[in-house]
């Protein structure tokens, strides 16, 4: 296609309607998107039409339910697109989240004049303006928002819960164990491929769940439950449920790439007559995921030590019990075009 798509022979709007929604189409295949059509179809609109007003003048439509349906479509496309603006640098998993509803409610909303889009000729707020069919902006404005902002997908969010066998894509591994003290008896396992806890019910009747956030827990004359041999990985051939989320699964990516993986730990001690003590730790680490999914293992030194210490520390007179988990999230990605393939679109400059 030229650059410009409605420019390159004279059209009727009706073929106007068709290259755009051909246009939003192909980009949602591209991102995964399956649901939007069955709440706003694109319905091309019949002739004759009507190119001022608001409403039908005889057999004379306005293309409004197309027009209504279309910004919806492109909406959700946007909060999904990962900014081309953001390659190169730290950027959040969802950088355009929430920018689909501003496109649709605001005309002086920041996008437009960064990537110089005329806002008032996309955006209907207030809406007792009406849309500009006559000179054709709205339609130009609509295109210029698919070929600026809707190019390249968000990512697969990382997530520290759920596996692969349920299309988790990035996500993280570890060796779980629990100890019954009664008897000494122990129970290991994985987190992945099925991202389940593991699960016990120790000899005193108490239930007890341990996963990747575990740190260990220890209690008197109970037992004791721990995570071990933490690793991420990023599995591009799982296979997510696309679709079945507003906000889609992300579109797997390929070649190397780095995160910065953030990790929070707290640590509970319940003594005897004293309450819990209670601290918290927290810093960031920058990993590198490489072709074919091979991470970077994250370190975890401080509590990996506390950890240790206390599955093998002596009983302390005083003790009940000792907690420690973590949470595991990865707020920032940086990403190049390379870790994309090639778009595979019919409309873009």
């Amino acid at each position: 296609m030229s650059a410009d798509w409605f420019n390159d022979r004279p059209l009727d709007l009706r073929e106007v309607c068709v290259r755009l929604r051909e246009a939003v189409e192909e980009r949602e295949r591209f991102f995964k998107l399956t649901t939007s059509a069955t709440y706003y179809p694109l319905e091309i609109p019949p002739r004759p039409f009507r190119l001022s007003g608001y409403g039908a003048s005889g057999t004379a439509q306005l293309p409004l339910p197309f027009a209504n349906n279309l910004v919806r479509r492109i909406a959700r496309l946007v909060d999904n697109s990962f900014d081309p603006r953001k390659f190169g640098a730290w950027s959040e998993f969802f950088p355009l989240n929430g920018a689909g509803a501003g496109i649709m409610n605001q005309a002086t909303y920041p996008l437009f004049e960064e990537l110089g889009i005329d806002g008032y000729a996309y955006c209907r707020a207030p809406l007792s303006r009406p849309f500009r069919w006559a000179d054709m902006a709205f339609f130009h404005a609509a295109a210029e928002v698919l070929d600026r902002i809707v190019r390249y997908p968000r990512p697969p969010e990382f997530n520290d819960s759920g596996g692969r066998d349920r299309g988790r894509v990035f996500g993280i591994d570890a060796a779980l164990h629990i100890v019954d003290f009664a008897d000494g008896s122990r129970t290991d396992g994985t987190y992945q491929p099925a991202g389940r806890d593991l699960r016990r019910t120790l000899a005193s009747g108490r239930a007890v769940s341990c996963h990747p956030r575990s740190g260990a827990y220890w209690r008197r004359n109970e037992g004791l439950y721990y995570a071990d041999e933490r690793h991420l990985y990023y599995d591009a051939s799982a296979d997510p449920a696309w679709g079945t989320d507003v906000r889609g699964a992300g579109v797997e990516l390929t070649g190397e790439f780095t995160i910065r993986l953030h990790t929070r730990c707290g640590f509970f001690v319940s003594r005897y007559g004293a309450g819990t003590e209670t601290w918290y730790e927290e810093y960031d680490q920058d990993l590198t995921i490489r072709p074919g999914g091979v991470c970077d293992v994250p370190r975890f030194p401080l509590w990996e030590s506390t950890f240790a210490a206390w599955r093998t520390a002596p009983e302390e007179s005083n003790i009940l019990s000792r907690e420690a988990g973590m949470t595991i999230s990865a707020p920032l990605i940086r990403l190049t075009p390379e870790n994309y393939p090639v778009l595979p679109y019919q409309y873009l400059s």
